[in-house]
């Protein structure tokens, strides 16, 4: 019959469709959204990450800057474009941050967007502008607990890693800080030189670079071991407060549905980029340790990113107010 031919042939051609578009991809430039402002080390990540992708490609990776709303603004414009594979974004895990809160967001962080390769795990510092007087985790501490909610912390939104890192610090430690938020790690960086908070959480990179010129104390990481880059600070556990783990991680994503061949080709050549030493060195210089995932593995982690977030928010009675 040739209804049952016609079929049988769609059936054949839906098929093929997949590899035939993974060999044509990509045939055209490539936008990689960023939602963070230019300059910051996220974006810093993506331009390096993007000038290889797109040697390897052959194409041109055009990044663009959608910052703000926590990342939410950008994410959004992932989510609602075509999954083919010619908008990618790159940033840390915050949407599950946001979706373990349970907050309303104009995108399902489970079907509308997934990660596609991992980039690198991002160890954060613990800082104290040097006029606190506090040389050590333990000698804040103390301070902390003899001034309940008048040391100021700084954070870029009740989603960020810094914010959860300044509450998981109070809840361990049994202390209370005055929460100060910024638009940006730009703005905290300057308000904590300034003196106008007395702590911050950073990234690594940035945050030895205040501490080697004597503009901040770095008092240790939020990680499970020393980090590459800083072997010299201690772990924030190490430094007395056990229990302290609490990273972010930076992934490739892609709008949910992305055709699989697609996926396995980006993500094939995150893993080759990243094997470069060169380029390994440029992410570890900045503070981020290199992680090399499968996009299953990546899915997988976000799925305990989300969990962990969520036992957080419920242990220490966060809310959302981004």
């Amino acid at each position: 019959m040739n209804w049952m031919r016609s079929l049988a042939a769609l059936i054949v051609m839906s098929g093929l469709a997949g590899p035939a578009m993974a060999q044509a991809y990509p045939d055209r430039p490539i936008r990689m959204i960023v939602p963070f402002p230019p300059g910051g080390g996220g974006d810093s990540v993506a331009r390096i990450v993007g000038i290889e992708l797109g040697k390897r490609l052959g194409q041109t990776i055009v990044i663009e800057n959608k910052p703000g709303a926590d990342q939410v603004i950008g994410t959004t414009a992932l989510a609602r474009a075509a999954a083919d594979g010619y908008t990618v974004m790159l940033t840390g895990n915050a949407m599950m941050v946001h979706a373990a809160y349970a907050r309303e967001l104009p995108y399902d962080a489970f079907k509308d967007v997934a990660p596609v390769a991992k980039i690198a795990n991002v160890p954060v510092v613990l800082l104290a502008n040097p006029q606190v007087g506090a040389k050590t985790l333990g000698e804040l501490i103390d301070l902390a607990r003899k001034k309940p909610a008048q040391l100021k912390a700084a954070h870029i939104g009740t989603g960020s890693v810094q914010y959860f890192n300044v509450k998981l610090l109070e809840h361990l430690a049994g202390v209370k800080f005055l929460d100060v938020p910024y638009k940006g790690t730009g703005p905290a960086m300057t308000a904590l030189m300034s003196g106008e908070v007395d702590i911050a959480f950073a990234g690594v990179g940035g945050g030895v670079q205040l501490a080697e010129s004597g503009k901040a104390v770095a008092l240790g990481v939020s990680n499970t071991h020393r980090s590459t880059g800083a072997p010299g600070i201690p772990t924030l556990e190490e430094a007395g407060v056990p229990g302290f783990v609490l990273t972010s991680d930076f992934y490739l994503y892609a709008p949910g549905g992305l055709p699989a061949p697609i996926a396995q080709r980006l993500n094939r050549e995150i893993k080759a980029i990243l094997e470069e030493p060169a380029t390994a060195r440029k992410l570890t210089d900045m503070g981020f340790e290199v992680e090399i995932r499968t996009q299953a593995q990546s899915i997988a982690e976000h799925k305990e990113y989300y969990e962990l977030h969520g036992k957080l928010i419920k242990a220490l009675g966060l809310t959302w107010n981004g």
